[in-house]
């Protein structure tokens, strides 16, 4: 990240800090690095009036239920296949 961060001021601003000095900025700000994630193209917009009508069949004293990422379950399964 320092050295985007180094590259950046001196290309737009012609200002050439050291590396040490640019993280001294970047804490000074109190900056850290993201990493940004896709959205997920296949998202569905009406989940939760999907899951609303899903769960009036539920009988809450006689059946379980759960709620399941399926991101988390692809991520978990292909930790598997790699053993």
């Amino acid at each position: 990240m320092t050295n985007d961060v180094y590259l950046y001021i001196k290309d737009n601003f012609g200002i050439d800090y050291s590396l040490k000095q640019v993280k001294r900025i970047i804490k000074k700000l109190e900056y850290s690095w993201v990493k940004p994630h896709p959205i997920a193209e296949d998202q569905v917009h009406n989940a939760e009036e999907l899951l609303k009508n899903d769960t009036r069949t539920i009988d809450q004293d006689k059946d379980i239920y759960g709620l399941v990422d399926e991101v988390a379950v692809l991520k978990h399964s292909k930790c598997w296949e790699n053993n």
